[in-house]
């Protein structure tokens, strides 16, 4: 081929064509590894610091109304917590600890790139808030299991009280409705009869005595327990219960 400029003959030479498509092709295929690889660092980033900030902004709540509903309110957010939010978050976390693990690929891929250790953002770096926010965890659910069982014992007593309660009160009542009655006694043996179903009283009494006893001790552990109802046990342990004497 003659060239219309010079008019120097010239060959064609196909391979340096295919070389200079082969580069093309290269640096284009170079190019968007690259770009993609920052796409993966800059979502990685910004979702570790979310992660990173949520971690730090958990609180738990340890205050409680000193009521069994109150503490089983509590244990029922909290459970609710673990299943949500706090199970989307873990898995976010597992998420980023294998996307990390993927950038590292693709550096390696790359060669003589620099590795990727963002700091204050690394793999290391979101286990040690996480590892800590588990403790703060554990130490939250021994919290609520201690304050939930001291409700449960608390509730437990309190109901026991006004059972014993209820049974003296109703032992008292019948039995002075008993002595109240007038019954005439004919014969002798019919006073015989009198005097065993007298004895027979004298037991209940001595027996009721020693439940009103127990009904004291158990006014003193609700109060030394911080019963919330403590003060109104006690009014009718006053009122009621430190009257019945037959």
């Amino acid at each position: 081929e003659i060239c219309e400029v010079t008019g120097v003959q010239t060959c064609a030479l196909p391979i340096f064509g295919t070389k200079r498509d082969q580069l093309a092709s290269f640096v284009k295929s170079y190019i968007n590894t690259l770009s993609a690889e920052q796409e993966l660092k800059e979502d990685y980033l910004s979702r570790t610091a979310a992660l990173l900030a949520w971690i730090a902004g958990v609180t738990h709540d340890q205050e409680f109304d000193n009521t069994l509903e109150g503490a089983r309110g509590h244990s029922t957010r909290w459970n609710e917590y673990k299943t949500t939010e706090r199970a989307q978050k873990e898995i976010e976390k597992i998420n980023l600890l294998e996307q990390f693990e993927k950038i590292g690929g693709v550096l390696e891929a790359g060669h003589q790139r620099p590795s990727f250790s963002p700091e204050g953002h690394t793999p290391a770096d979101i286990n040690s808030a996480w590892d800590a926010m588990q403790k703060a965890e554990q130490e939250q659910e021994s919290v609520l299991e201690g304050e939930t069982s001291r409700q449960e014992q608390l509730d437990a007593a309190h109901k026991g009280f006004n059972r014993e309660a209820d049974q003296v009160l109703a032992y008292v009542k019948e039995k002075r409705e008993q002595l109240s009655s007038k019954e005439e006694v004919d014969s002798l043996d019919r006073a015989h009869m009198k005097l065993m179903h007298h004895g027979v009283m004298e037991e209940e009494v001595a027996a009721n005595k020693a439940r009103l006893a127990s009904l004291a001790t158990a006014l003193a552990g609700l109060k030394e327990g911080n019963f919330h109802q403590a003060s109104a046990v006690e009014e009718k342990h006053e009122a009621e219960i430190g009257r019945a004497h037959v």
